[in-house]
């Protein structure tokens, strides 16, 4: 037990001694993630905004990777002044790829209140691409 000890403490110094002891620390340490409760209407919501995209994808996208297709739509997407995509910028997303009556504004609202800014109701293009 001692031998794991000293031999991960020589490595950390010598991380520190080329790296710098910030680095050193986020290397070494493991990563910490929050863990959020999501509810079950989200959840399904999301699960069927991702469907509506997939489809869609699928359809017009398809020699593309998924990665450019995301970023494609990011980037077409309504946002206010801040670069926030709020509910009415998903609502005319949804309207310009004739998937108007797929999500419900509520599930909209709902998906934004556990993946975005729940007091503002938007969402941030990063969150966007995630949450495609």
């Amino acid at each position: 037990m001692t031998m794991l000890k000293s031999a991960s403490s020589k490595s950390m110094n010598a991380i520190v001694s080329r790296f710098g002891a910030r680095t050193a620390a986020t290397t070494i340490a493991p990563r910490i993630t929050s863990v959020r409760s999501v509810s079950s209407h989200a959840t399904m919501a999301v699960e069927k905004f991702q469907s509506v995209f997939e489809e869609y994808r699928k359809r017009n996208y398809s020699q593309e990777t998924p990665a450019r297709f995301r970023k494609e739509i990011v980037k077409y997407v309504g946002k206010n002044k801040d670069g926030d995509i709020p509910v009415e910028g998903i609502e005319l997303l949804l309207s310009n790829i004739g998937a108007t009556g797929e999500l419900t504004r509520s599930e909209i609202e709902s998906i934004l209140s556990e993946s975005g800014e729940p007091s503002k109701m938007v969402i941030s293009p990063h969150g966007m691409m995630r949450l495609l």
